[in-house]
């Protein structure tokens, strides 16, 4: 990392470098209060919650499938979880839906083909860090698909 960040700042000025050194260190410190939780911890929840989410609208549909990750230790917060990625890989499993993309944006879902990234286009991807509002319309609409 220290030399990445080394190859990476040529041509950056002094001050901009102290600038970002100190937006890290604030966003990575523990807030001073007791009740409010650090970027990190704040993240790793809002991901969990978003999972949690995601893969109960899955679970009812029967239409849709997410991979199962195995608990993981996390060197960082020191403890064991399911890993939260920030994409997740989605498949229809309908056997009349070939093209989940197109399937999908039929339903005014927009995501990313499989094929796009070497897999089959049974499969997109779905951002899981957009914005709230858009976050919860995704789901929204995937329930619709489910209940209709």
């Amino acid at each position: 990392m220290t030399k990445y960040i080394e190859l990476n700042t040529f041509g950056v000025s002094r001050d901009s470098q102290l600038r970002a050194a100190k937006v890290l260190k604030v966003v990575s410190e523990p807030s001073s209060s007791s009740e409010d939780e650090s970027f990190f911890e704040f993240n790793h929840h809002q991901l969990a919650r978003r999972w949690e989410l995601l893969r109960l609208v899955v679970q009812m549909s029967g239409q849709f499938s997410l991979p199962e990750y195995s608990p993981q230790n996390c060197t960082f917060f020191g403890r064991e979880f399911k890993p939260q990625p920030a994409f997740a890989w989605l498949k229809c499993e309908h056997q009349k839906v070939n093209d989940c993309e197109s399937f999908l944006r039929g339903n005014n879902i927009l995501t990313r083909s499989g094929k796009q990234f070497g897999f089959s286009s049974k499969y997109v991807r779905i951002s899981m860090v957009d914005t709230d509002q858009n976050y919860i319309l995704f789901v929204e609409r995937l329930s619709n698909i489910i209940s209709s």
